[in-house]
């Protein structure tokens, strides 16, 4: 799972999200709200869009957390060594929304 923060307005970054995410190849599966400002997002990602997405959600101002850049990065590397490229990862993204000061 990925998790992320964002000081977004939760609507229009659900929007954002994605028409984005469709933008680098990802195929949405679902996506519900969950309590608190909570938004989860499951989609597959082609490997070989793994840079592209990845870039995707730092661009939306996704606050990534250690373990979720980590991932990530992970799926960059096996992407350069994916002959095929034709691997689909399921992915599940968490995003909670906070509140500026």
């Amino acid at each position: 799972m990925l998790r992320s923060f964002s000081y977004r307005d939760p609507d229009g970054a659900l929007s954002d999200l994605m028409q984005t995410l469709r933008g680098c190849g990802c195929a949405l599966v679902a996506h519900k709200s969950l309590h608190s400002g909570q938004l989860e997002i499951y989609f597959e990602l082609p490997l070989r869009a793994a840079m592209d997405a990845y870039a995707a959600l730092l661009e939306l101002r996704l606050e990534l957390t250690r373990e979720s850049h980590l991932q990530m990065s992970t799926f960059c590397t096996l992407r350069q060594h994916d002959r095929t490229a034709n691997t689909i990862v399921p992915i599940r993204l968490l995003v909670k929304f906070l509140r500026g000061e």
